[in-house]
C-alpha cells in the first residue's frame, strides 16, 4: 500500500504522542521482538518503536529490516525513534 505525502504527514501527527510501543534491544532484531511488533501491528496499526544506541548507519539499516520482515510502511525515523504503519484485517485509522 503507498501512501500518499498527505498521509504520511498524518500519521507521523499522530504518532507524535504516542510513546514507544516496542524497544530494540542489544541484541537487536529477535523472534520475540518481530512477534511483539507483529501483535503491536494488528493491535494499533501505527506503532513507535525505539531502535537501540548505536550509530546512526546500523539503526537505519535494522529499521529497514523491521519495516520488510513485518511488511509494513516506514513512516519516520528520527533519531532512536522510528514509526512504520501497516493496515490491520480490521482498520482503526482513517486515512481519508
Amino acid at each position: 500500500m503507498a501512501l500518499t505525502t498527505k498521509q504520511r504527514s498524518y500519521l507521523r501527527s499522530l504518532a507524535h504522542h504516542r510513546a514507544p510501543a516496542v524497544t530494540v534491544g542489544v541484541a537487536g532484531i529477535t523472534e520475540s521482538v518481530i512477534a511483539e511488533i507483529e501483535r503491536a501491528l494488528e493491535h494499533h496499526e501505527l506503532v513507535k518503536i525505539r531502535l537501540p544506541g548505536s550509530n546512526r548507519l546500523q539503526r537505519r539499516a535494522l529499521y529497514r529490516q523491521i519495516c520488510r520482515l513485518t511488511a509494513a510502511e516506514p513512516i519516520q525515523e528520527v533519531g532512536r525513534m522510528g514509526v512504520i504503519f501497516r493496515r490491520a484485517q480490521q482498520p482503526r485509522l482513517s486515512l481519508s
